[in-house]
């Protein structure tokens, strides 16, 4: 398989069976949070597309899920994720980013209405720094990119799904000796408090099309 120059690689549960995130469904239902979460994953293979990637990797699961996800993004590769911790998952996704990409960006589905520009801006950067982090607004992150493989500190026992993973990635890639950039921060959807703040980004609904549908199906949106 020919290496090219930049590869975004999706980090992506199927919604379904429970899996649909689970914070948001505590506030909204899985009735709601399961369409949602689908219409969020089909906006994110959307942005990869105007994002400048010139290869699309989809690291799923559950392993169940390949065909289903191949039938949503049969341009993409599909490599299914390992078993074990978020970090391992993460590490794992970028490995396989590398093998086919010099410069790679890892994002997930839960930031629907990024803008294709940073995703360029991502790839601009990593010219230049040898890793990329896109800090969300939550204290996370939204987006990390790299043209070397990171070590393993940046993945093992981090205090992920709170306010201190950013500052802690931040950290502990200085100590490393990694020269990470950052872009812009954003926002993920994962609750009803970046809920609402979803349906108050009219510019980013007005890209995120299947996003805005599902909400106003939903009644949610008008």
């Amino acid at each position: 398989m020919r290496r090219v120059d930049r590869v975004v690689v999706v980090l992506a549960k199927w919604p379904g069976g429970g899996r649909a995130k689970r914070r948001l469904s505590r506030d909204i239902g899985a009735a709601a949070a399961t369409p949602l979460a689908r219409s969020f994953l089909g906006d994110t293979l959307e942005l990869t597309a105007r994002g400048g990637a010139e290869r699309v990797l989809v690291a799923y699961a559950p392993p169940a899920a390949r065909a289903r996800f191949a039938r949503l993004a049969p341009a993409a590769t599909l490599v299914a994720q390992p078993r074990g911790s978020f970090g391992r998952r993460l590490e794992s996704g970028l490995r396989a980013g590398l093998a086919v990409g010099r410069h790679v960006l890892l994002i997930g589905a839960d930031s629907p209405t990024l803008p294709p520009r940073t995703l360029r801006a991502g790839f601009t950067r990593l010219a230049t720094a040898d890793a990329v982090l896109g800090p969300a607004e939550d204290g996370g992150f939204y987006l990390l990119g790299t043209r070397v493989h990171l070590p393993g500190s940046l993945f093992r026992r981090m205090p992920w799904s709170t306010p201190a993973v950013a500052a802690e990635t931040l950290a502990r890639a200085s100590a490393a000796g990694i020269d990470m950039a950052l872009l812009p921060r954003w926002y993920d959807v994962d609750n009803a408090v970046s809920l609402r703040r979803l349906l108050g980004d009219r510019a980013g609904l007005a890209r995120a099309r299947s996003t805005r549908a599902a909400l106003v199906d939903l009644g949610i949106l008008r």
